[in-house]
């Protein structure tokens, strides 16, 4: 990825082109965003950051279809926060079961959300305006330590006044976990840290309803699954 970075910079001297990386791994995307916030401001500092994860390939078109979404008159009554983009998956087939979950997420509920202006991070192919990532949020973020942290993030630039949409051409392609077994530790996860983020922001009483009530559902099955495995 240096060499990469090195080529490209070499190839575009009109453009600031740098590769960083953190030497410590604490605080996750929260500690990675905090990292970047920090670097970029010494070289003057974009107004938009997109946020891809190491095994996601974007688009060439990636920013000409998600930067005019901030230009412009905002799409709701207050300004814009981040544009979320559709996670999809190049190792798995169109009818492998697995897709087809992560579709029907961002198809349907990423729809939904994004029609209330409150879509929700997914810790990858998102676009943010600078603003919006203050230094507040993201040591919040870091301070609270929840296992979701992406989506925790999303709410706080909610909280804080900012509005979020969906963008539902995919841009971005990366690979998914490619075993069940993967799959049900990582809705764990996602339904454990669904749990934390209803606790640390007082239940999401900020949220529209029928969003908060999506968390209260993440957490009934977060208890139930285990009490659906006791022996009978």
């Amino acid at each position: 990825m240096q060499q990469l970075t090195t080529e490209l910079a070499a190839a575009h001297p009109l453009m600031s082109i740098s590769y960083s990386h953190r030497q410590s791994r604490d605080s996750a995307k929260a500690g990675n965003l905090r990292y970047i916030m920090e670097h970029t401001a010494k070289h003057g500092g974009s107004p938009f950051v997109l946020f891809l994860d190491a095994d996601m390939a974007p688009d060439t078109t990636i920013l000409t279809e998600l930067v005019p979404y901030f230009i412009g008159p905002p799409p709701g009554r207050r300004p814009l926060g981040f544009v979320q983009s559709p996670q999809f998956f190049v190792n798995l087939g169109e009818t492998d079961w697995l897709n087809r979950h992560h579709v029907a997420y961002h198809a349907l509920f990423q729809q939904l959300y994004g029609g209330w202006l409150q879509a929700c991070w997914c810790g990858t192919g998102a676009l943010f305006a600078r603003d919006a990532l203050s230094p507040s949020i993201l040591q919040l973020s870091a301070d609270q330590g929840t296992i979701t942290e992406d989506a925790f993030i999303a709410i706080l630039i909610t909280n804080a006044g900012y509005d979020s949409i969906f963008h539902a051409p995919v841009v971005a392609r990366g690979f998914a976990v490619p075993s069940v077994a993967q799959h049900l530790d990582q809705q764990i996860r996602i339904e454990t840290g669904a749990f934390q983020n209803l606790i640390n922001t007082r239940f999401l009483t900020r949220l529209p309803l029928p969003i908060a009530i999506g968390f209260w559902t993440r957490t009934v099955a977060l208890i139930s699954y285990p009490l659906l495995k006791l022996p009978t």
